[in-house]
């Protein structure tokens, strides 16, 4: 899950010191605000008592307020900030006893090397995140919680499927700041039940109008559970087998045809004819038996399994969009992506990008493409 960018606050006395390390070092770059800047101790502590800041750059010796007194008062209001003291080099004792004595992250002796500099940056906005997400508390299970889901939404227990997420759920909003996390996973169980009823052998293959929209826009973790559940609702009819008109057991031809289909959807040459021609029917009568007992046409019935297999490949960043493609069935990714986008709603590379409610693994460098 990406992080809210930290929030960063230098004091220095120096107008020129304080406005260079603001101005030219790549904070967002590092998952950082561009900084505060204040030129003495006593509007610093002023900032940290009326805002959070989670990084705290400061000159050992300010004006009005020193490092040393600075450093005590934070200390005795209990403020919770990772401190980098800077020094000049004939302040540099006066430095190492501030350290000894206070809680300070690191120091750094002026002038100020950039590539070491940003290391310690880096240094300290691990430790921020880590900070956070302690105070945070324990994040549930949601791959457990999604599997959960998805075992309700089979057998057809929709309410028991909601009432599984909703307790995990609302703990995790108490935590604060955790709307974005749970939006993206709203979104997957969102797509995945959609997905559910296009593959659900209904009569009518055109679901309710896309909810992802609407669920992107809510700001409250109320107000975006109420979402999901609607949009979850208005998907019920399309997956309860009672409510599925003139649905009858499969034929062993279409019985057979559905398993050929689940062994072989990912190989570009798999259609129709090649079906037909290996069962010795005629193209035509295969599909139209096939979409008289399944309520859905064959090409749509192979390229609801393949995107459902590319939805999983791309949680997996190591895989750009186009070899999700090719592992998938696809030739052509400018006709993937458009299948996707009929069948979800968004197109690959936004999927992707609202999924991720875990630290995906390690991307291989390329470029995404669409």
């Amino acid at each position: 899950m990406a992080n809210a960018p930290l929030r960063v606050l230098i004091a220095d006395d120096e107008r020129i010191a304080r406005e260079s390390m603001r101005d030219y070092l790549l904070w967002a770059d590092m998952g950082m605000e561009t900084p505060v800047c204040v030129e003495n101790g006593a509007l610093a502590l002023d900032c940290l008592c009326h805002s959070p800041f989670d990084i705290f750059i400061m000159d050992i010796r300010m004006p009005v307020m020193d490092g040393m007194t600075l450093m005590e008062e934070i200390a005795r209001r209990d403020l919770d900030v990772i401190i980098i003291v800077l020094s000049a080099y004939d302040q540099f004792e006066y430095a190492q006893k501030a350290i000894q004595s206070r809680k300070v992250f690191e120091y750094v002796l002026k002038p100020i090397r950039r590539v070491a500099f940003c290391e310690i940056l880096q240094k300290a906005a691990a430790e921020a995140v880590r900070r956070k997400q302690a105070h945070r508390g324990p994040i549930p299970d949601l791959e457990g919680l999604r599997h959960e889901y998805l075992a309700c939404l089979e057998h057809h227990c929709f309410e028991n499927g909601l009432r599984t997420l909703q307790a995990p759920l609302e703990a995790l909003l108490a935590q604060g700041n955790q709307v974005d996390l749970v939006r993206r996973f709203l979104v997957t169980l969102y797509t995945d039940t959609r997905m559910a009823a296009l593959q659900g052998r209904t009569p009518s293959p055109h679901l309710p109008e896309d909810g992802l929209a609407r669920m992107g826009a809510c700001t409250e973790g109320a107000e975006l559970w109420a979402c999901f559940q609607q949009a979850v609702d208005a998907l019920l009819p399309y997956l309860d087998p009672t409510t599925q008109a003139g649905r009858t057991k499969a034929s062993a031809v279409v019985e057979h045809c559905l398993d050929e289909i689940c062994k072989h959807y990912t190989e570009k040459d798999f259609s129709l004819n090649r079906l037909a021609e290996q069962m010795q029917l005629n193209p035509n009568y295969l599909s139209t038996r096939f979409k008289k007992e399944t309520g859905v046409g064959f090409v749509r019935y192979v390229n609801g399994l393949r995107v459902r297999r590319a939805q999983e490949l791309l949680r997996d960043m190591r895989y750009r969009t186009n070899e999700v493609a090719d592992l998938v069935g696809f030739e052509n990714p400018r006709y993937f992506t458009r299948i996707f986008k009929d069948l979800t709603g968004v197109v690959p590379s936004e999927y992707r990008s609202r999924l991720h409610w875990h630290q995906p693994p390690a991307a291989s460098g390329g470029k995404e493409s669409e």
